[in-house]
């Protein structure tokens, strides 16, 4: 299935939920690009299947406080694939000399900015 087939198909599953707080079940505010698990067996959606956040609206009145979420497939935020051209007839060494020079001082980087505490990693696990 190409690139846009799948982002559209992502994108007409949109589901809507209106949550009585701006906290999740940790106390977390609900954030943008945030994966959670979600059932509603009347809607066709299974158990244990994961959307994305992809609109958070707070909201606050004289009930108290709560939240709007849109939720999306996962699919509906993947990029658009690069195609890298391909060499013309023979390997040129020079633009692979240059591409992996070019991978390997940006591992270098991303290694030294992780070691300085500049950048963190984050593992989704589902819940």
């Amino acid at each position: 299935m190409n690139w846009e087939a799948v982002r559209r198909a992502g994108r007409s599953q949109v589901v809507h939920v209106h949550t009585g707080s701006w906290r999740d079940g940790d106390g977390m505010l609900w954030t943008p690009n945030t994966l959670v698990p979600i059932s509603i067996p009347f809607l066709k959606i299974p158990e244990q299947t994961f959307m994305l956040i992809s609109e958070v609206t707070y909201l606050l009145h004289e009930h108290g406080t709560h939240a709007e979420l849109v939720l999306m497939l996962s699919d509906a935020f993947k990029p658009e694939p690069t195609i890298l051209p391909a060499f013309a007839g023979r390997r040129n060494r020079r633009a692979e000399r240059i591409m992996s020079s070019y991978i390997e001082r940006t591992a270098r980087r991303v290694m030294s900015a992780l070691a300085r505490g500049l950048v963190k990693l984050r593992q989704l696990t589902p819940s």
